[in-house]
């Protein structure tokens, strides 16, 4: 089971996400970034096959090196992920296989323009049921 919730903060915005095991977690963080950047009800078609691979000194920065990765492939190729069809995490280290559409005007809506991600009250951590993280956001 995955959980989502948004967290406001002054100039910024954050998520608060639990999930049944690491992976599922990050998969929901990039998500919920894409859900973030495009407006929800934007149709995003799978066009093209990725992968990406990103390593951090912990699972914080693994997580803010994942959704730093995804958030610069859209600002600078206007990629937009539309699933994640594979993704694992070993140690520090994450690989990823994904479809995405490429953003396109007349078809999809920008909602938030994310500057980057911060390491502001970041936290990953496992719970009794799965785990959960904090991540903030600069809008």
């Amino acid at each position: 089971m995955i959980s989502v919730t948004r967290v406001n903060h002054t100039a910024d915005i954050g998520l608060q996400i639990t999930a049944s095991n690491l992976e599922e977690l990050f998969k929901a963080a990039a998500v919920e970034l894409f859900r973030l950047i495009c407006t929800a009800d934007d149709a995003l078609m799978e066009k093209e096959e990725h992968t990406l691979s990103v390593e951090g000194n912990d699972l914080e920065e693994l997580l803010v090196n994942w959704l730093s990765e995804l958030n610069f492939l859209f600002q600078t190729e206007q990629i937009l992920v539309a699933e994640i069809a594979a993704l694992v995490i070993n140690g520090t280290l994450l690989h990823a296989k994904f479809s995405a559409d490429r953003f396109n005007p007349q078809r999809h809506t920008i909602h938030t323009d994310i500057k980057a991600v911060t390491y502001h009250e970041l936290y990953v951590r496992p719970t009794q049921i799965g785990w959960e993280a904090q991540v903030i956001f600069d809008v």
